[in-house]
């Protein structure tokens, strides 16, 4: 059996705890087939308690996705039964993508997503002085771990860069949120976001489940949102299947950066979990707004099923 092919085993099975037939699933092989590629892996000295020369197990996938959407970079991790462990695996490949993609100097700003925030745990031996990590959005008042702020925060220690947070709720009400968007130290903040090089965040859905902002909106705005076309949000702000953004009552109460201020950012690394995440992440994707991408088993076969899908059809 080819080196690479047994490379790809060995990943999945010690970086990755992936049991046989989740390995075999992924890469189309029958179980016996995985045992075999293990143990000549080991006999052939790929194996001493680390991998020598480790491959991406889903190299071909990466190439094609990255030559379908005209990416600069794709990382995929497995998809396992246990979702857990599915997240621990993407903040594992996540964290070698974030150090190929955050610059020696200039500006990152940061979003807070789930997935992101394991990829920044994973993240280690990154040394980025001249680095300033700023917050896209205020913070939300209910939790001090999950928040935008906690992300840029935990991200500059990772990297010895500098955080700059937005001082204020992420959301209140209209008046509030426009005083506080006057406020000259809020103003700033913003300001320093926007103008960022990098942009580092997650991408949510409409369904239950798909998103924070969406799991936090009572029915009537997700109903508002859902007949202006709404598929899914970057940063609390929403879009559409032309990756345009959906206006709402939502964006008078928010403190965050524009959706087109976003969008302008040059360089945008995702980082999605879950075939769930598919109509929203391609939307982005068709309009170019990715550059570097991390992702799911599921969700890159599902991305990649939805450019076949496009073609066929139009």
């Amino acid at each position: 059996m080819d080196d690479r092919d047994l490379i790809k085993a060995t990943v999945l099975y010690y970086q990755h705890d992936m049991t046989h037939a989740e390995i075999g699933d992924s890469l189309g092989w029958s179980r016996i087939k995985v045992t075999r590629a293990l143990k000549e892996a080991r006999s052939r000295g790929l194996v001493e308690f680390v991998i020598h020369d480790p491959v991406a197990p889903f190299d071909h996938l990466e190439r094609v996705l990255t030559s379908t959407y005209g990416l600069d970079s794709c990382r995929i991790g497995p998809t396992t039964e246990d979702p857990s462990r599915t997240l621990t695996s993407l903040g594992i490949v996540g964290a070698e993508a974030l150090r190929d993609f955050l610059p020696e100097s200039g500006t990152v700003t940061v979003a807070m997503s789930g997935a992101l925030s394991m990829v920044v745990d994973q993240l280690q031996g990154v040394s980025l002085p001249e680095v300033k990590i700023a917050a896209a959005t205020g913070t939300v008042a209910h939790t001090t771990a999950e928040t935008t702020a906690a992300l840029a925060i935990a991200l500059a220690r990772k990297t010895g860069a500098s955080a700059y947070t937005i001082p204020g709720p992420l959301r209140s009400t209209p008046n509030v949120a426009q005083a506080l968007r006057a406020e000259p130290a809020t103003a700033a903040a913003l300001e320093l976001a926007a103008g960022a090089g990098h942009l580092v965040l997650g991408v949510g859905s409409m369904f239950h489940g798909g998103g924070r902002m969406r799991d936090s909106l009572d029915a009537e705005y997700v109903e508002e949102l859902a007949k202006g076309g709404a598929i899914g949000d970057i940063a609390t702000r929403f879009f559409d299947d032309d990756a345009k953004h959906v206006p709402s009552r939502l964006d008078d109460e928010l403190l965050s950066l524009e959706y087109e201020q976003m969008i302008a950012i040059p360089k945008t690394f995702v980082v999605g979990a879950g075939a769930g995440k598919t109509k929203s992440i391609a939307a982005l994707l068709r309009a170019g707004i990715i550059t570097d991408l991390v992702i799911t088993e599921d969700l890159a076969r599902g991305l990649l099923g939805a450019a076949q899908n496009r073609e066929k059809t139009g």
